[in-house]
């Protein structure tokens, strides 16, 4: 549809939910008079002017996306959203009318009234309110993300929805804290779900459990990496293909959340054995609290490698190059075989060097050659790999502390076991302050000016860090989650530091 048809009617759009809420403001200040004259008291929300500038942020945002961006609708997309926001709208409405004189955009405690001896205000737990706590939330946070979803505003969407988590987090909270406190509200509905109808909740809380289960928010090092090693190509004069690029990605993440639900299944014994997680080592937790059955994660293994292939047969069919399926084979067999039988490397000694191989090197490596397959440039690649290989290494030691007891009850033989504590703990500082060390001999070597001034930026962190570690401080539980997440945040912000330097270049 062209655009001289669509944004208006988008416009006119936003103006009438922006209409619709200044409606609903009317009503909850009628109800809000009403329930004071009953003796409701209005409970204090720190956070009810950040609601109301995000609801105006995300109808005012989507609007400026649509016209300064000038998109396409897709239509697709489009019907979908539209459809979505007039369920959100219905069951808005559906709570409003459910709520009658009760419902208010403010939290109105009635604990109070009721002690004081007023007319009481009863328990609604009719309409939506029969299956879940929270349909207005629910309902609002749908609208808010149709809306922006319409009319392709990405932008709005994702920052707008992140926000609004944020924002319902503390509001629900806050209700909760007064409504949760009256009695007879407790009796009805304090075993319903927030959100979610069961058994639909149950179902979700399943999905979402396999999800973590394969940790996503380490994807993120896998993308900076790939990442890393296209930038270089970039410098040695490439354009980015980006086909190639997107279906290399999509090779390396379905590879390493191969890894990652591989790992969770063959090392459950030992995340079952292990006392002292932290919210960055030990696995995902989910098997060893029953979240979803243990054979799942193998056959999430599993279709993560199929789909991973399948991938790789298409990218194989659009490039040339000879190395590409071998360096792919390789990350494929060196990340299966580090938690898997037979060879189990985790549990040797050998599979921080295999970590270290796979992500460090092999999989920027494998982003620059589908950008350079004459591998010019290689040299600089490989001086652009030294630090965050140090920083890798060391990464792999600091979350083997906290397991190392859980390890040691299952007979595995990690490199930190076989170190000792002390003096993994002693290799682990080492490489923090080698791989910042050694950047004025990379730059003789040949890595850009700039690549190391970027790199160098997160230097002091590093010497913090190693503070923090000295004097034996890092064996000690309480210090484990600073020691785990750093190692974690230098290795992905020293290679972001350096792709930018590339990009700068």
């Amino acid at each position: 549809m062209e655009l001289a048809l669509t944004l208006p009617l988008y416009t006119a759009l936003l103006l009438l939910v922006g209409l619709t809420r200044l409606g609903e403001l009317l009503l909850s200040r009628r109800n809000r008079r009403r329930l004071r004259g009953n003796g409701a008291v209005a409970v204090r929300e720190p956070h009810f002017a950040a609601m109301v500038l995000l609801h105006i942020a995300i109808l005012v945002g989507a609007g400026v996306e649509a016209w300064g961006t000038r998109r396409l609708l897709i239509p697709g997309l489009a019907v979908a959203m539209l459809t979505l926001l007039a369920a959100a709208i219905a069951l808005r409405w559906w709570v409003i009318a459910s709520l009658g004189p009760h419902w208010n955009v403010a939290i109105m405690d009635s604990i109070e009234e009721q002690k004081n001896g007023g007319h009481g205000l009863t328990v609604v737990c009719k309409g939506p309110f029969r299956w879940i706590r929270h349909p207005n939330y629910l309902a609002v946070f749908l609208e808010l993300l149709a809306l922006p979803l319409l009319h392709a505003a990405w932008f709005t969407a994702v920052l707008g929805s992140a926000a609004h988590i944020w924002v319902l987090r503390h509001r629900v909270h806050s209700e909760e804290a007064a409504l949760l406190g009256h009695p007879s509200y407790q009796a009805v509905m304090a075993d319903k779900p927030r959100f979610i109808p069961r058994p639909l909740s149950a179902a979700v809380r399943r999905v979402y459990a396999f999800i973590r289960l394969g940790r996503p928010l380490f994807l993120l090092g896998g993308f900076v990496l790939y990442g890393l090693g296209a930038a270089v190509a970039t410098a040695q004069g490439r354009t980015i293909e980006p086909s190639l690029y997107l279906l290399g990605q999509a090779v390396v993440t379905a590879f390493q959340l191969m890894t990652q639900y591989a790992n969770d299944f063959f090392d459950y014994e030992a995340d079952r054995a292990n006392a002292t997680p932290t919210r960055w080592s030990g696995g995902s937790r989910v098997l060893p609290r029953g979240e979803v059955p243990r054979g799942l994660a193998l056959a999430g293994a599993l279709a993560a490698a199929a789909a991973g292939i399948a991938v790789l047969i298409v990218l194989a069919s659009r490039h040339p190059g000879p190395l590409l399926v071998p360096i792919a084979l390789a990350i494929l067999v060196l990340s299966w075989l580090y938690s898997a039988p037979p060879l189990r490397l985790h549990s040797t000694g050998w599979g921080e060097l295999d970590a270290v191989v796979v992500v460090t090197a092999l999989v920027p490596f494998f982003a620059f050659y589908l950008q350079a397959p004459d591998l010019i440039g290689w040299p600089t690649l490989l001086l652009a790999l030294f630090p965050p290989c140090c920083l890798q290494f060391a990464m792999l030691l600091a979350v083997g502390v906290p397991d190392a007891v859980g390890d040691l009850a299952v007979g595995k033989r990690t490199l930190v076991l076989r170190l000792g504590g002390a003096r993994a703990v002693r290799w682990h500082l080492t490489m923090l302050a080698l791989a910042y060390a050694a950047l004025p001999i990379l730059v003789a070597g040949g890595l850009p000016v700039t690549v190391a001034l970027t790199a160098a930026l997160l230097a002091p962190i590093a010497v913090w860090r190693i503070c923090c570690g000295r004097g034996g401080r890092a064996l000690r539980p309480e210090s484990w989650e600073g020691l785990t997440f750093w190692s974690i945040a230098l290795l992905t912000l020293t290679a972001a530091a350096e792709l930018a330097g590339f990009l700068l270049l």
